[in-house]
């Protein structure tokens, strides 16, 4: 009997889960227990493994698909046997349901990924003019995005567009190669107020009235087989949309501040010796518990600005921000302020691991108060960290660095640490946010009063 392969929930407030990519094709063996495809929320990614071994029998949500969690995605079972699919039943359902003579709409029977149809009809498309490229003919978001494109440009490219992405890319550099003549349309990219080389070779001249009415950027056709289109989709996608919110939405500014982190550095390697390698403390943990302190003192800092009210929070939900390969997620600490240094720095090892390993769910990710986020390690200095929605603060970290430092009239070797705060200026003013700022460098400079703090 076929063993159906369900999108799973990931996590409490899960409505809606993506197949990020199948691992196998309809036809393929399967073992039991090995990774079959990969699935995704706003933040989490999943692989599903077979249920069962045998083959897998049938893909019902192609990649991009977006459907509820509870959802049959496909079936698992044995050569040759067949899957009497959900899917199966709600056609026959509708279309006994249909008034007598009446046809299921042509744009339901068109094979096309749930994501591009959601595009193509934002806009404006005629799934039915497409042509798809997917498996079985199936219309994907790249069809879609290439419609999209073709409608942007002047009456008569957009088919010379098409016509070069067949005959491929030396075409479309004007070698000649795939019958194409080349072009003289210099520069590559062309402005309203940028005049170029009419492009003469078989494509028809660009009109005066056409590059007058450009509006930005336009690429020319002779680039057309050296683009490549990789659409946003599950982490990156909830990534982009909610960074252009943040800074939509929000009066961001960033202050800076450099910490003279001598002691501190200090302070961490006798620590590393007295707790062992696998427990050491980080610079990450000891800048967390400055900002802690910070925030004690600064509970205007510790707030978040819902519908036109500012929350302020008793309780400190501290947010570590971890790159990924993929993206960047913000695990949540949970009452970081009760906690002490070695608790704090144990929370935090934790959850990495955790979201390195992709094992944190969604609610290990939600409601957080401030935002610690280091990118020394990367070697950056200085940098604008963008807030993290509905949170008013969010504190940067940059690498440290040796630098010559007067102590009084000696001149010393220090080691500084770059320190960027970026706040909501609707929930706080320059002035307390330097004093937050100034309090997070004291106890960096400090370190011995934050372990007992």
């Amino acid at each position: 009997m076929a063993v159906e392969i369900v999108m799973p929930k990931l996590g409490m407030s899960m409505e809606n889960g993506t197949v990020m990519q199948w691992h196998k094709h309809p036809g393929d063996p399967v073992e039991k227990g090995e990774p079959l495809v990969a699935v995704s929320s706003e933040k989490i990614e999943y692989e599903i493994e077979a249920p069962a071994s045998g083959v897998l029998l049938e893909i019902l949500v192609p990649e991009e698909g977006v459907v509820p969690y509870g959802t049959v995605i496909g079936y698992v079972g044995q050569p040759g046997e067949r899957a009497n699919t959900a899917m199966e039943g709600k056609l026959e359902a509708a279309s006994a349901s249909a008034a007598p003579g009446s046809e299921l709409r042509r744009e339901d029977r068109i094979k096309i990924s749930p994501a591009a149809r959601k595009m193509a009809r934002s806009a404006g498309i005629d799934t039915s003019s497409l042509v798809g490229t997917g498996p079985g003919g199936r219309i994907t978001v790249e069809d879609v995005q290439r419609a999209m494109a073709d409608a942007s440009l002047p009456s008569g490219i957009a088919g010379e567009m098409r016509a070069l992405d067949v005959a491929g890319p030396d075409a479309a550099r004007g070698t000649g190669k795939a019958g194409v003549t080349g072009t003289s349309a210099e520069p590559t990219m062309a402005t309203g107020e940028t005049t170029t080389t009419e492009a003469t070779s078989g494509m028809g001249a660009f009109s005066g009235a056409e590059k007058a009415s450009s509006h930005g950027p336009k690429w020319l056709p002779e680039d057309a087989g050296n683009i490549s289109r990789v659409p946003l989709r599950g982490m990156r996608k909830v990534i982009a949309q909610r960074m252009q919110n943040s800074l939509l939405e929000t009066a961001q500014l960033t202050l800076t501040a450099r910490a003279d982190v001598t002691q501190a550095l200090r302070l961490l390697r006798e620590l590393a010796q007295e707790w062992g390698e696998e427990k050491k403390p980080t610079m990450t943990d000891l800048v967390a518990r400055a900002a802690i302190a910070a925030l004690r003192e600064h509970p205007e800092m510790n707030s978040r600005f819902v519908e036109g009210q500012v929350e302020i929070h008793s309780l400190i939900h501290l947010g570590i921000a971890v790159a990924l390969d993929k993206g960047l997620v913000v695990p949540v600490i949970r009452d970081a302020g009760g906690m002490t240094f070695a608790q704090l720095s144990a929370a935090i090892r934790m959850l990495s691991r955790r979201a390195r390993d992709h094992e944190l769910d969604s609610a290990e990710m939600a409601g957080s108060t401030f935002t610690v986020t280091n990118l020394g390690q990367y070697g950056v200095e200085w940098f604008t960290p963008i807030l993290n929605p509905p949170e008013t603060g969010i504190l940067g970290v940059g690498r440290a660095e040796d630098a010559p430092v007067y102590c009084g009239d000696v001149l010393e070797r220090r080691t500084l640490l770059p320190l960027s705060l970026t706040f909501d200026h609707r929930v706080v003013d320059g002035a307390p946010a330097a004093q937050f700022l100034a309090m997070v460098k004291r106890g960096l400079e400090h370190p011995l009063d934050l372990l007992v703090g």
